[in-house]
């Protein structure tokens, strides 16, 4: 239990403030702060939700940059967003609507060619063999492998953090969560080493030959994250921008 001065105590200092008794106070109106004011207030508790700001929302917000034109000032994906939160907030009835991109990117290359990166997947395979014989098949293979990993990955991010300061029963917690490890295929336990330690840019150059799918994903790998593409840990950031179903299909 904290205890805070409201605004009308604060005004009121002099003639004796009015304390105000608080389960929890949240400190920044970001996406996660609102969630969890909002997921503490569900549950019964009076929390108080500071912002220093003159709008909440933090790096999500939409801000108007020219007359008539507004814009996420900083977000640019919404796909790790669980539908569980959706669900458990009622964002739907909140005025909420994901509409998923009927095209991902386009992807120009040097020569002129380019591909189209979207939901037609037979598609993007044969744009890929027309620029490098056997890429279609590699990306065939690479995105089941990505797949399977990102669906423990999906289960393990839904799991409440151990408390890694614990006791015992922490620390069985800790590693009960790498049980659902258990359900890959070696070569996707393979694969999911591999995007763990390696950097995107080597992950690759060992699966393809063409330059511009290399660069679609290299690109997914270094937004963000402020890394070049050959910096070890890049390959992970690939796996999180693929492991959200906010729509209900999975990676869109």
């Amino acid at each position: 239990m904290v205890r805070a001065r409201s605004a009308e105590g604060e005004r009121t200092a002099r003639s004796g403030p009015a304390l105000v008794s608080y389960d929890a106070l949240i400190i920044g109106g970001g996406h996660n702060g609102l969630a969890c004011a909002a997921y503490l207030a569900r549950a019964g508790l009076r929390v108080r939700l500071f912002e220093a700001r003159g709008i909440i929302g933090g790096a999500a917000v939409t801000e108007e940059f020219h007359p008539g034109y507004r814009n996420s000032s900083c977000s640019y994906v919404v796909s790790v967003l669980d539908q569980r939160v959706q669900k458990d907030l009622e964002l739907a009835r909140h005025g909420l609507r994901i509409i998923a991109l009927k095209q991902e990117m386009t992807v120009p290359g040097e020569d002129g060619r380019a591909i189209a990166v979207g939901p037609d997947r037979d598609a993007l395979m044969r744009q890929l063999d027309a620029l490098a014989p056997g890429d279609g098949a590699a990306y065939e293979r690479f995105e089941a492998l990505l797949t399977e990993v990102a669906d423990v990955v999906r289960e393990v991010a839904r799991g409440t953090p151990p408390n890694l300061r614990g006791g015992w029963r922490d620390l069985l917690t800790a590693i009960g969560q790498g049980a659902p490890a258990r359900k890959l295929s070696p070569q996707a336990r393979e694969f999911f080493a591999q995007l763990i330690t390696m950097s995107i840019g080597h992950l690759l150059d060992k699966w393809f030959d063409g330059t511009l799918i290399k660069g679609a994903f290299a690109f997914l790998g270094s937004i963000g994250n402020y890394q070049p593409p050959y910096t070890p840990g890049t390959a992970y950031v690939l796996l999180h921008h693929v492991f959200g179903e906010a729509t209900g299909v999975k990676g869109e």
